[in-house]
């Protein structure tokens, strides 16, 4: 175990990290839903640009789990830690040259070739960044906070996506024809600072104490993707199925619901500030439901949220419908620092205790991207063919609310993970026993 000093510095350089892979990922969400059509798909109406502009974002999901597996290849047999200052170079040199690309009006199909290849790049990096930062941050906290520090950790996305949203709002000041000429392009060009500061916090880091006594022990594996095969396919399937409801969920509220707002007379601002206040509460409710596992468990508070989540798939559009500012922010609230909170929370204490040492790194990243991939690159893309063949949300509501069921499934036949020694040889969690003491809640 570290010393609090030590975790501190730990879940300080993962967040930081984390805020700046996440805000070069979300950035490209928002564009996709807003500019990019218009500057690098302009031949086609806006519903076939749209679609066009979703689909690359969907690049970014396919590169995310096979970047989750190089890294966590490397992560398991090497260390935490040279693999996250690389992935956060990657997304950095991804996110600046994008700002710097030529559009469709100067090069032709080039452009969105060179868009759709950077894409790929962001993918890869950000596919081995949080299950890095998951895993370093969990395998230094102390047993009794890892939810507590997890959820730190997942907070930083929110940091990512609020900064996003605030650089490119501040962008869109501009006049119409700045920001498409030139203004679209300051979010990105901007990454860079905060990458810079990003990699020079990660590379203090120490090594975490499970890798190194697993090292020592030669405890690592040589092939940890086919070791995670062989001993835990049903784990990993189980944390892919977890995701899924999350991911979609989160992708079609905010980054579908940013091109679907023109439908209910939304402006476009109101939905970014929206999307500010709540990624700024969720800054302290992320972290209460890491804080809630600690207690409670993972599963009880996982499902709560999954629960939530159902019901919420079938008022969120109802909600923005009603056209006030206050119905905006109110549904965008609930849905990422309310019902996404008691989830994302708690997935990287939740996928990290899942697997033993030797395959923590890969089985997290794996499960992590894997489902997201499913269940949240696909979600705009499925969100704009729903409302375009229906002219109605209840069905994109429907298909939220089953993938969330999917999700529920998972995690309601996982075991119980918050009492793991993280340190203990095998890959099963081990069953409680009468040792245990089950004041807290234990099932």
């Amino acid at each position: 175990m570290t010393h609090k000093s030590s975790i501190r510095t730990v879940v300080t350089a993962c967040m930081a990290g984390s805020a700046v892979e996440w805000y070069d990922f979300f950035l490209y969400g928002i564009a996709s839903a807003t500019v990019l059509n218009k500057l690098f798909f302009p031949n086609f109406d806006a519903g076939v640009g749209t679609i066009l502009s979703f689909s690359t974002f969907f690049v970014g999901f396919i590169a995310r789990p096979l970047g989750g597996l190089i890294s966590g290849h490397f992560g398991d047999k090497m260390g935490r830690k040279s693999i996250l200052v690389i992935t956060m170079v990657a997304m950095g040199a991804g996110t600046f040259l994008m700002g710097c690309l030529p559009t469709y009006s100067s090069i032709g199909i080039l452009a969105p070739i060179m868009l759709v290849f950077l894409r790929f790049v962001q993918g890869l990096a950000v596919g081995g960044e949080w299950g890095g930062a998951s895993v370093m941050t969990i395998e230094h906290a102390p047993p009794d906070k890892r939810g507590l520090y997890g959820g730190l950790l997942a907070a930083g996305s929110s940091i990512g996506l609020l900064l996003a949203n605030a650089v490119f709002l501040l962008s869109s000041k501009l006049t119409q024809d700045d920001f498409l000429v030139w203004g679209w392009r300051i979010p990105f060009l901007v990454s860079i600072v905060l990458v810079g500061i990003g990699y020079y916090i990660r590379r203090r880091l120490d090594e975490t104490p499970a890798f190194t006594s697993a090292e020592s022990r030669q405890a690592t594996s040589r092939t940890p993707f086919i070791t995670l095969l062989r001993t835990n396919p049903k784990v990993m399937l189980q944390a892919m199925g977890a995701k899924v409801g999350e991911a979609a969920q989160f992708n079609i509220f905010v980054v579908f619901g940013l091109s679907a707002i023109a439908i209910y007379q939304v402006e476009r601002d109101t939905y970014l500030v929206g999307t500010m206040i709540a990624a700024a509460i969720s800054l302290a409710t992320v972290p209460f439901a890491g804080a809630l596992s600690d207690r409670y468990g993972r599963k009880k508070i996982y499902c709560i949220g999954l629960i939530a989540l159902i019901g919420l798939a079938f008022g969120f559009f109802p909600l923005v419908s009603v056209g006030a500012d206050w119905a905006v922010y109110l549904a965008i609230t609930l849905s990422f620092a309310g019902v996404g909170a008691a989830t994302a929370g708690i997935q990287p204490t939740l996928f990290s205790e899942m697997f033993s040492t030797d395959v923590r790194y890969t089985g997290a990243s794996v499960g992590y991207q894997w489902g997201g991939t499913i269940g949240g690159g696909t979600a705009p893309l499925v969100a704009t063919a729903l409302m375009q063949a229906t002219g109605s949300a209840i069905w994109i509501a429907v298909y939220a609310a089953g993938l969330a069921i999917i999700s529920l499934i998972s995690v309601a036949t996982t075991q119980e993970t918050f009492r793991k020694d993280l340190n203990a040889a095998g890959a099963k969690t081990p069953r409680p026993s009468a040792t245990l003491d089950t004041s807290k809640g234990t099932r």
